[in-house]
């Protein structure tokens, strides 16, 4: 039998082929990685990048300033190589900023959107300092009269701060008593709330512009709104001489009111007033 000449030849045009394939994959691979670090160096340090405008939405008491100075943000930066939830961080910091948002518009444009703490009342304490709490009731920064500018805000007393593994809270039944009484707009402008675990709630207002003391004990509050009222207006229509200085409103059955020139007592049992 003749030997076939070709048999060898053609092996080693398949072993060459077989060598070759994950040597051109190499190369390709390589080629490939090459392109992306080139797009990737040209578009970090591409001045079409750049950021030339930041807008800033919901800041009132932070100016747009502070807010880019707490980002650390340069208006010369890549607006590709920044870190956004960095900036983020940076930016809720800072105790009056509850949160924040940061997007990239391409291709030079940054927003920020924050939303900065509502202060609900300041809580007085004998020993350590005033602080400010949000309208979720929880503490967020410590009170500065010159700097937060907040003269027209409940003063709260009586309450005890607790402290977690994390941060300082305010919890317990008497604490939600104060944001339920807060929460409610029947008791006028409150002025003053004083807390105290035996006697419940006590606030200092104004209802019909008259200023007042209510004391108002643990619950039943919307009932005890209700009560004041009918008999602030009672006072108004027919004892026009007296003003109310002072409710208690402990058990809203059995009402005590006091007139402001103390000459006067009236006690108002059910369906007096």
């Amino acid at each position: 039998m003749k030997k076939n000449r070709y048999k060898k030849d053609t092996e080693k045009a398949v072993s060459s082929l077989s060598i070759s394939k994950p040597v051109i994959m190499i190369i390709i691979l390589c080629l490939t990685s090459l392109a992306l670090i080139y797009v990737y160096d040209f578009t970090m340090q591409s001045t079409y990048f750049n950021i030339k405008k930041i807008q800033i939405n919901g800041n009132n008491r932070i100016n747009n300033n502070e807010i880019i100075d707490l980002a650390q943000i340069n208006k010369n930066d890549n607006i590709l190589s920044l870190n956004l939830s960095l900036l983020k961080k940076r930016i809720v910091h800072h105790p009056w900023i509850q949160s924040a948002a940061i997007q990239r518009a391409l291709p030079s444009r940054l927003t920020i959107d924050v939303n900065e703490e509502t202060p609900l009342a300041i809580v007085k304490f004998e020993n350590i300092a005033d602080i400010l709490i949000n309208s979720q009731g929880k503490p967020f920064k410590e009170f500065d009269s010159v700097t937060d500018n907040l003269s027209d805000i409940p003063i709260i007393t009586g309450l005890e701060l607790h402290e977690t593994k994390q941060n300082f809270i305010f919890k317990g039944s008497l604490f939600s008593s104060v944001l339920e009484v807060l929460a409610m707009n029947d008791f006028g402008k409150i002025r003053q709330i004083r807390a105290d675990k035996n006697m419940g709630i006590v606030i200092q207002t104004s209802i019909a512009n008259n200023k007042m003391q209510i004391k108002l004990g643990f619950n039943q509050f919307l009932i005890k709104a209700l009560k004041a009222k009918q008999i602030t207006n009672y006072f108004n229509n027919h004892i026009v001489n007296k003003e109310i200085c002072t409710f208690d409103l402990y058990d809203p059955e059995n009402v005590l009111v006091k007139s402001k020139d103390k000459d006067a007592l009236h006690n108002l049992t059910k369906g007096g007033a």
